[in-house]
């Protein structure tokens, strides 16, 4: 396409927040739709929790109002995985990285503090914990079904007897799995639990594969519970 010019921020009205709407257009770009509502209307929208990133030398180009705007990569794999089938989401979404001018140090530090409204007022907080890797699939099939089947065994079970429970033996790859999906980055920014308890509402997405937070908090206890 030919060279936009590069993205410039409108200054952000008092007490207002940026939402962003997503669409590819026919060369596969990335299409973004940028405006400013404030915080105190009755909005739609989903708010973006993930971990940054190393860097801006992987950033990809986007059309944001028309304009070339750069993202960091793995921003934008969340961006279109979460615009596109199975996920398809139909409203806006707030995302630090975008929605806050972070050249702005005034303006930053205003809606930094603003944060916790923003999560607590959006439809659902969407947290992109990253793409499918390491059997992560697999941990997300099971993850429900271990929630409820774990907290009926009274003690930690030997490990030849999991088949007799209905879980999959010791070699099983889902076990190694699991380990891999918690120790994603995400979990580690003690923060980003905040942002997800003040939510009502949080879908973990991990590729193509959802599950609600409690669903993978209690399991998280569980199988802390029985070793």
């Amino acid at each position: 396409s030919m060279m936009a010019s590069n993205f410039v921020y409108a200054a952000l009205p008092e007490d207002s927040i940026r939402l962003l709407e997503f669409s590819t257009n026919v060369a596969g770009e990335l299409i973004c739709n940028m405006t400013a509502s404030p915080l105190d209307e009755p909005l739609d929208f989903y708010a973006l929790s993930y971990t940054w990133g190393s860097g801006s030398a992987t950033a990809e180009s986007i059309l944001c109002n028309g304009l070339s705007m750069k993202i960091a990569s793995n921003l934008n794999e969340a961006i279109r995985t979460l615009f596109s089938p199975p996920f398809n989401l139909e409203y806006s979404i707030w995302v630090d990285a975008i929605c806050i001018n972070q050249e702005d140090h005034d303006e930053k530090r205003d809606q930094v503090s603003r944060m916790g409204d923003v999560y607590r007022k959006a439809r659902q907080v969407v947290v992109w914990l990253g793409p499918s890797d390491q059997d992560s699939d697999i941990g997300m099939d099971w993850i429900e079904r271990l929630s409820l089947t774990l907290p009926s065994i009274p003690q930690p079970p030997m490990l030849l007897t999991l088949p007799e429970l209905g879980l999959p033996h010791q070699e099983s790859r889902l076990w190694p799995a699991l380990g891999y999906l918690y120790r994603r980055k995400w979990f580690g920014r003690l923060w980003t639990f905040q942002e997800a308890v003040l939510a009502s509402d949080v879908k973990m997405v991990c590729g193509r594969k959802s599950v609600g937070w409690d669903t993978l908090a209690t399991l998280a206890r569980e199988l802390n519970r029985l070793r």
